[in-house]
């Protein structure tokens, strides 16, 4: 989550620093207008984007790949000051944004409720044949999407002035700001924007009303009401604005853009969601990974080898079924692969397990599946993911207390990330323990070590029913600089 909240906070900083290089100071508010909110929605939505930079037709999606938890960062202090920088610290930040967003969205909450408690203290009527809301004299006017509220500002120009608002459109713009600064309140831009949005749609405002008035007469009334202020902070306003820069804005002749500056503001935008949305290395880490599948392969080769056999004989689909002396009714399983189509047991080397390849087709397939101990064809998506005993959290906090960074590894200065995959079996149990891409003997050793001791999991599902499922961990060994 912090991950994608840093992503999302770059891309609108950077989004808003290009506007500000090359769009600040054009006439063209629609333009100015659309590029800021297109930069807000960008922002939101291109973390979630995924653009392979280099495509590979055996690679698999996303979807496909091994299910990946956090990395774990291990660094290189001794064994009794070993650090695991994982998912805490975000666990704990995430919890002061929380926090400080929600007193934001209290504010927004109760701006909102404002405005409600307006309108019903106020009176429909009509003023220069608009339609209008009433209130009290002695409040300011100002318009909420289609309502246009009139105080104790009744000249005509200033209906018209709100009335440019609401064709505008103008208070959705400052609602899906508001929201968005609910939850990147700390991100400068999103005060920026919002900040100058409210200008934009001044100078908008500004001249629809002046198309039905004296310029010189409407800058007057400008001056005179510049001193008045309205507390509706999700509304427009005539006193919305920085009064030198509308009225700088009403002389300015209106310009189109030069195409050079279309074309490099295009070329700026495209590199900044390139950037972003592109794979990072972690996810092409485990998208290779994935792609190769002896990598992965939980049973033995030789069982592998006799499926591929029969599956391209047959054409039929198959698992393979693990089955155990000590837990097995060997009777009632030997009925059951009797009565299959398509079904041979193998035993390999003096491991106890025996594995049984069986037709998914046959009718005895999901009886027998119950009875192995764990289903060979591990899932990698399921519908309800394993988890830890006391939350991921204990986990990376297990990990992060028990691996130790190898002393020899650490003297010769070796640093990289080392990706364990494991399977978490139907009762519970971690099986299959394997370092698919290490770095150092010693610290791939040491990984698998952590990751095979691991306590209990409560295993995933599908459809319900237990399944055996794979993970993979990526632990990340980086040396202390300040450590000799």
């Amino acid at each position: 989550m912090i991950t994608y909240l840093i992503e999302a906070g770059l891309i609108h900083l950077s989004l808003y620093l290009i506007y500000l290089l090359l769009l600040r100071k054009e006439t063209q508010y629609q333009l100015r207008r659309y590029f800021l909110i297109g930069s807000t929605l960008a922002a939101v939505a291109v973390p979630f984007l995924d653009i392979p930079l280099l495509p590979a037709s055996n690679t698999p999606s996303v979807s496909e790949a091994i299910n990946t938890l956090e990395p774990i960062l291990i660094n290189g202090k001794k064994t009794s000051d070993l650090v695991a920088f994982t998912s805490g610290y975000q666990f704990e930040w995430i919890h002061v944004i929380g926090l400080i967003s929600v007193v934001f969205l209290g504010y927004f909450i109760l701006a909102i409720g404002s405005i409600s408690r307006n309108l019903k203290k106020s009176s429909r009527s009509s003023l220069y044949g608009i339609p209008v809301w009433l209130q009290r004299e002695e409040n300011p006017s100002f318009s909420f999407f289609n309502w246009i509220f009139i105080g104790r500002d009744r000249e005509e120009l200033i209906v018209l002035h709100e009335k440019g608002h609401t064709l505008h459109r103008h208070t959705a713009d400052i609602l899906l700001m508001n929201l968005f600064r609910v939850f990147f309140w700390w991100l400068p831009s999103s005060w920026w924007v919002l900040k100058e949005l409210r200008l934009i749609h001044e100078f908008q405002a500004d001249a629809y009303a002046m198309k039905h008035a004296d310029a010189g007469y409407y800058k007057k009334l400008l001056i005179g009401n510049a001193l008045s202020s309205v507390n509706m902070s999700l509304a427009s306003s005539f006193h919305h604005g920085t009064l030198l820069k509308r009225l700088k804005a009403m002389q300015a002749k209106k310009q189109i853009i030069s195409k050079w500056k279309l074309g490099v503001l295009g070329t700026l935008v495209a590199t900044v969601v390139l950037v972003f949305s592109c794979s990072e290395q972690l996810e092409q880490d485990v998208q290779e990974i994935s792609a190769n599948a002896s990598l992965v392969v939980d049973y033995p080769l030789a069982v592998q080898q006799r499926l591929e056999k029969l599956k391209h004989e047959t054409g039929a689909d198959f698992s393979v079924l693990e089955f155990h002396s000590e837990t097995v009714d060997k009777k009632k399983l030997e009925t059951l692969v009797s009565q299959a189509k398509f079904a041979q047991f193998m035993e390999v080397d003096e491991d106890d397990t025996k594995y049984l390849i069986l037709s998914q087709d046959d009718a005895a397939y999901d009886v027998v599946m119950e009875m192995s101990k764990s289903e060979g064809e591990v899932y990698q998506i399921v519908d309800d993911e394993p988890e830890y005993e006391g939350g991921i959290q204990k986990f990376y906090e297990y990990v992060g207390s028990t691996l130790e960074y190898p002393k020899s590894a650490r003297e010769a200065g070796y640093e990289g990330r080392v990706y364990v995959s494991f399977v978490i079996n139907k009762d519970g149990t971690v099986s299959d323990v394997q370092a698919v891409k290490g770095v150092e003997e010693s610290m791939d050793a040491e990984a698998v070590r952590v990751i095979a001791g691991s306590p209990q999991w409560k295993p995933g599902r599908i459809n319900g029913k237990v399944v055996r499922t794979r993970l993979m961990v990526p632990i990340s060994y980086k040396l202390d600089p300040e450590e000799g």
